[in-house]
């Protein structure tokens, strides 16, 4: 039975949840607002303690505070790797706070020329104290996820098919969120609201809705058909504002519990952009992983050998007239416990080097260099790679020949760059291969003999 555990800690409310195939069994909640770090320390041992999260267990948490900014940015069409300069350099300009800033985007899934990129800002050291609290108390954060972006996936995971725009308001105790979706899922714009529903701010509320739905109507010539409110106070909400509005406000269902955004983010797809968790605290828990599952199935081998031998030769104690037949067998046992005993003993030794490896500046360069023959074609001979770490991503550089005419080199340059964007590596190939192709054909090498170069740039992610 999977066992997943959540935590969010928006705007001030603190939930843990402990799931089990994807339903909340048990729950915690802090008694008064978590409004700082050495509040959030203390809710994380208490839930801890609690929900009996299991020391080195996985969990992920939805957070949203005052500190985070929600920033669009239109940008052209450009590579994955121009495109994180570019907002680096942004998000250095427009952060409101001095220090450094932690931060994760979203891309628009339209295919215009012009891309409208959302991002999200958070200070680093915040991010790197939740990350280390997590570590103080034993447990692994996998997932960091903004609040505006699980309302997003949320929609396209209950509601795949919807072809229209649609206006989400969360509410808080004190903080109410609206989020304005495209029909592909894309957040359009974000409206943070530093006031309570309840009380005199129901007013306020539906005031702030009709601007949302006025201002989406002008700027995107789109009207908004219903509205959907997200919280424990949802249907409260809807019942008390539907008489002063034409659109449907309906409740949704499924965000009506405490604990709703804390299971949420557990339900929603492993892999997202917008995960503040460092790409390299995330391969070094993949790597602990593994060394974890290795050592327990090479345990688990050695124990069903000596378990089996422990029985025969008990069988041969109580039964000592048995023919050769049996003694043969237990020859052979005792060689297959040798060999896996051997096996343990290569394993223990690949365990302290991937240990060794497990900073991600020695493993991804290994593990490339290592396999990039299985990827190449058959035609193409490498004769130089250029692997350098930059940013977050690693670049790449493939020089070579191509021993084909140059029309075949052009499939073997697109299966080329089709396999490097597939399952490990997931790179992003530049274009540049082709422009440099066409140069050569201009060049009238398409009817010669002589040997075909090629370069082939990108970044794996």
């Amino acid at each position: 039975m999977s066992t997943h555990f959540g935590i969010s800690w928006i705007y001030e409310e603190f939930h843990a949840v402990r799931l089990s195939q994807d339903e909340v069994v048990q729950e915690w909640r802090a008694s008064t607002p978590v409004t700082d770090l050495t509040g959030f320390s203390l809710a994380l041992a208490e839930a801890s303690k609690a929900l009996r999260m299991r020391r080195g267990g996985e969990i992920a948490i939805a957070h949203e505070s005052d500190e985070h900014t929600h920033s669009f940015f239109d940008v052209p069409s450009m590579s994955e790797r121009d495109l994180e300069k570019y907002l680096v350099r942004q998000v250095a300009q427009e952060k409101g706070f001095s220090e450094a800033a932690a931060w994760a985007y979203r891309k628009s899934s339209a295919d215009a020329e012009n891309k409208s990129v959302l991002v999200h800002v958070m200070p680093a050291s915040t991010r790197d104290a939740i990350l280390r609290i997590c570590e103080e108390n034993h447990v692994v954060p996998r997932r960091l996820l903004p609040l505006t972006d699980i309302m997003a996936q949320h929609v396209l995971r209950v509601d795949r098919d919807h072809h229209e725009h649609t206006l989400l308001v969360a509410l808080f105790d004190s903080r109410i969120e609206m989020v304005v979706l495209s029909a592909d899922g894309d957040p359009m714009f974000v409206r943070e609201l530093g006031f309570s529903w309840h009380g005199g701010g129901v007013e306020r509320l539906r005031t702030d809705i009709e601007r949302t739905l006025l201002f989406t109507k002008q700027r995107y010539q789109s009207t908004i058909s219903a509205v959907t409110l997200m919280g424990v106070d949802a249907v409260e909400a809807a019942t008390l504002m539907q008489p002063h509005f034409d659109i449907t406000l309906s409740p949704d269902e499924l965000s009506l519990e405490h604990g709703f955004w804390a299971a949420e983010i557990n339900r929603l797809p492993k892999r997202t952009k917008t995960n503040f968790v460092p790409r390299s605290m995330q391969r070094a828990v993949t790597n602990r992983q593994l060394i974890a599952t290795g050592k327990r199935m090479a345990l688990a081998a050695s124990l069903c050998s000596i378990a089996a031998i422990a029985s025969i030769e008990f069988y041969i104690f109580q039964h000592a007239k048995q023919n050769a037949d049996l003694i043969s067998q237990i020859e052979q046992l005792r060689t297959e416990q040798s060999d896996l005993l051997a096996q343990r003993e290569t394993l223990t030794t690949l365990e302290q080097q991937l240990a060794t490896l497990t900073d991600p500046e020695h493993v991804l360069p290994v593990l490339f260099l290592q396999q990039i023959g299985d990827v190449l074609p058959e035609s193409m001979v490498l004769r130089r790679i250029e692997l350098e770490q930059r940013d977050t991503v690693w670049a790449f550089r493939l020089a070579g020949i191509n021993y084909t005419s140059l029309a075949d080199a052009a499939h073997s340059l697109s299966e080329l760059e089709s396999r490097l964007a597939r399952a490990p590596w997931h790179a992003a190939v530049s274009a540049s291969w082709q422009d440099a192709w066409l140069e050569q054909l201009r060049n009238g090498r398409a009817a010669g003999d002589a040997e075909i170069s090629f370069e082939v740039e990108g970044d794996i992610l």
